[in-house]
């Protein structure tokens, strides 16, 4: 079948009297391949996006304190998540589908999140006494209250997947367990391979070593000393205003300030019942239909097929036959001809 379709692609145009529309049991094997060499470019912007998203995110724009080498390291993290979910998922023998290429997307930005409150974490925690010895309790403390959010979080995901994998629609299933695996994976990787490669981070900035060549060693200039007075008075002092221009300082002056007045939590709430009765009627609307022709490109044969099917039968089931035809040459155009007449 598969010799046939190349066929069919490379001598169309020599038919001048058929217009060729042909499925077969490897059509959709065939494009989805395609659409998934296809839209791998994706899954690389989007890995590029979010680590340069977290070299500005986890640290500052300097020559020590920059992570470029932890987002870096952080993205290899969720790419050992998806291998290590797929690779049990697969195992168990559940079958990969086209929703599945979802779950990458999904798992990059909760992986990401994890990791962004870890370090926030880390970063508000008073280290005990001051003292370098307690740099141990003090990842410990941060961990006391990141983690618990994390835990939660990822729970809470990972059973409403292995929920949804009871569903009757197999491709749902096969979507809820790889997510779930894969989910899994990342919360215990947060732990055994982000948190110590945050650790080994933090002492390459405590010794002033560059964040590209850690041989390099800088030195401490007047604003460094005034910028870390200024990050450990505010752990000291948690109730000290906020730093201009930083993100507590801007919902501080918005969304916290919306809050407050009364006027503005009943705006919220106006709002959040109208988006809700809007969202529920639309819901309504949506057609509860299956198209094949939805798991494949735009520009595949499958399209075409199901477009025609339409158009000649209305949504009803084509009405096919059979023609067997013996030692006649098709690149001859009275055959061709022919075998055209004899179909109308």
């Amino acid at each position: 079948h598969y010799d046939v379709m190349e066929y069919w692609e490379e001598h169309q145009a020599d038919y001048e009297h058929f217009d060729i529309i042909y499925l077969t049991e490897y059509s959709f094997d065939v494009e989805v391949d395609r659409a998934v060499t296809s839209d791998s470019i994706m899954f690389v912007i989007a890995f590029v996006v979010m680590t340069c998203y977290l070299m500005v995110t986890l640290g500052k724009l300097d020559c020590v304190h920059a992570r470029v080498l932890l987002a870096s390291t952080s993205i290899v993290v969720l790419i050992c998540a998806l291998i290590i979910g797929f690779g049990l998922a697969a195992y168990a023998g559940n079958k990969f589908s086209t929703l599945v290429f979802v779950v990458p997307f999904l798992l990059l930005g909760v992986g990401v999140d994890d990791m962004i409150i870890i370090v926030d974490s880390l970063h508000h925690t008073k280290l005990p006494g001051n003292d370098e010895n307690f740099r141990a309790k003090q990842l410990g403390l941060a961990l006391k209250h990141s983690g618990v959010s994390i835990t939660l979080t990822s729970a809470c995901s990972v059973i409403a997947f292995f929920a949804g994998s009871f569903s009757d629609l197999p491709g749902m299933t096969y979507f809820c367990v790889y997510a779930a695996w894969s989910f899994t994976a990342n919360y215990f990787l947060q732990f055994l391979m982000f948190v110590p490669l945050l650790v080994w981070d933090n002492r390459r900035i405590q010794q002033k070593r560059n964040f590209c060549c850690c041989c390099v060693t800088h030195g401490r200039s007047n604003d460094e000393e005034e910028e870390e007075e200024e990050d450990e008075e505010e752990i000291d002092d948690p109730d000290a205003p906020p730093k201009k221009c930083s993100l507590n300082w801007f919902l501080s002056y918005t969304l916290i300030a919306a809050l407050s007045h009364r006027i503005g939590r009943w705006i919220i709430i106006v709002v959040f019942v109208a988006l809700t009765a809007l969202s529920g009627y639309c819901v309504t609307l949506v057609p509860a239909v299956s198209d094949p022709a939805m798991l494949v490109p735009d520009d595949s044969h499958v399209v075409d097929y199901f477009d025609a099917t339409e158009r000649g039968w209305k949504g009803a089931s084509p009405e096919t036959f059979q023609i067997v035809l013996h030692d006649l040459d098709f690149s001859n155009s009275l055959v061709r001809s022919s075998i055209h007449d004899m179909m109308n």
